[in-house]
């Protein structure tokens, strides 16, 4: 791989533009491949708050006025940009939303969407062609919308699109019809009319359900089995083995996680920039590698708060000893009281079952036990599940 060009004023940029944009994979992908191609490029993250007034079109113009080649678009101003563009490509105008814009040779911008044909790239790089299909696409929102279109240019026989709101899915198709085609159309709930529709060869979730961290979460009914040969295609990407992609794997069906949809409609905006097809096998490695730097930090940071949580049940155990007149020996007791509990939330047991322990062996110090540790209940532990608070 080539080293990476020393920053100088020849260095061409490019950049990605939203709010926030800390998080996003998109530096670390382009500028791995920039440097594999051996290319004076750079990609930046640039935060443009949405709360400034006129933010948006100022970025727009001072992406062209610095001389940059295109800037990536993210939430929310995926519309926002689309007065200050030159010239908006058919995707973009199906989608209504601008993901990649590119300037001309003239100082012309022009707006276009790689997400949908970056899906269907990742489709076909595992072995899907979804020409002839029938496709059933989970949820409605703005990621459904690029999938629709995407599936209906490559030819999909069917697409049925499913949402807990039927209404909001019928007004999406209704607004695509005009780019969609020939491609067959319907709508059904979700979660129960998607039994009706589950025999489809081509799955697609486009919901949040299954992301970190919400990672134990799936849209996929309860009870309704995969079928083998059916291809399983998450928009999620992060965990990269979702809940519902090992429901699927499970019943034999073909798997397919979402970052290579996002690998893939990077790899389409490098080549508007550079003209070039980037190797997506080196972005692929960028991004796996800073998902997994991001993921060991927010496990990290999970642990800490767990600790927090646990430190402070034990503080306010003692509060409420000290200020009822409670007979406690100091932190051990009261801590052995709560690790008897803490022990019992780790192994998912039920909350009360484990205060009835601590009241017995409390119980049986009061009966009469002088071992040197009068270790009593502590009232007032707040054990948090949810939103549910239980005060004993």
């Amino acid at each position: 791989m080539s080293m990476t060009a020393p920053l100088s004023a020849k260095t061409t940029l490019v950049g990605l533009i939203g709010w926030p944009v800390g998080h996003s994979v998109s530096p670390a992908m382009h500028n791995a491949a920039f440097a594999a191609l051996g290319l004076d490029w750079r990609y930046v993250p640039l935060p443009v708050d949405p709360a400034l007034p006129g933010a948006v079109g100022d970025a727009v113009r001072g992406m062209r006025a610095m001389g940059m080649s295109g800037i990536n678009v993210t939430v929310p101003h995926k519309q926002a940009v689309l007065p200050f563009l030159d010239r908006i490509e058919p995707a973009a105008q199906a989608m209504r939303a601008v993901n990649t814009v590119i300037v001309q040779p003239d100082g012309s911008l022009a707006g276009d969407n790689t997400d949908a044909p970056g899906f269907v790239a990742d489709l076909r790089a595992h072995g899907v062609e979804p020409a002839g299909r029938r496709v059933l696409v989970l949820g409605a929102g703005g990621s459904a919308r690029a999938i629709v279109y995407g599936l209906a240019e490559a030819g999909a026989a069917q697409i049925t699109v499913a949402n807990r709101s039927a209404e909001r899915a019928a007004a999406l198709l209704a607004d695509l019809r005009p780019f969609l085609g020939s491609t067959r159309l319907a709508v059904v709930a979700l979660p129960d009319g998607v039994a009706g529709a589950a025999d489809a060869d081509l799955i697609v979730n486009c919901t949040s359900l299954g992301m970190t961290p919400r990672a134990d979460t799936t849209p996929w009914p309860a009870g309704l089995s995969f079928r083998p040969g059916q291809a399983v295609y998450d928009l999620v990407y992060n965990p990269a083995d979702t809940l519902l992609l090992r429901q699927a794997r499970a019943d034999g069906a073909h798997v397919i996680g979402g970052l290579g949809m996002l690998i893939w409609q990077g790899a389409l905006a490098f080549r508007h920039w550079t003209g070039q097809m980037p190797p997506v096998d080196v972005m692929r490695a960028a991004a796996e590698a800073h998902l997994r730097r991001h993921g060991r930090l927010w496990e990290a940071l999970h642990c800490s708060l767990r600790r927090l949580n646990y430190c402070y049940g034990i503080l306010k155990c003692l509060l409420y000893s000290y200020s009822t007149g409670g007979d406690i020996n100091g932190p051990y007791d009261c801590s052995a009281s709560i690790c008897g509990i803490y022990r019992h939330k780790r192994r998912r047991r039920h909350l009360p079952a484990a205060l009835s322990r601590v009241r017995d062996r409390n119980a049986g110090h009061d009966a009469g036990h002088d071992d040197g540790h009068d270790v009593r209940y502590c009232g007032g532990l707040l054990h948090r599940r949810g939103n549910r608070h239980v005060h004993q």
